[in-house]
């Protein structure tokens, strides 16, 4: 994915995309066991390429 195709995505387009709540994204984030969201004023989106590359090692570690 070029950098001109990143998206910035919010908590609820994240959760529909891992399939989880958007309250387990939270909880995740918190424990440090999610990418971290950007700050855009009060707003927090996720980048798009941040949340390919968790599904990516999450699919490499059930592998191993």
């Amino acid at each position: 994915m070029e950098a001109s195709e990143e998206k910035l995505l919010s908590v609820k387009k994240v959760a529909e995309i891992v399939d989880l709540s958007v309250r387990q994204i939270w909880r995740l984030v918190a424990a440090q066991e999610f990418p971290q969201p950007v700050r855009i004023g009060h707003a927090r989106r996720w980048v798009s390429s941040d949340i390919q590359t968790y599904l990516d090692n999450l699919k490499r570690a059930r592998a191993t």
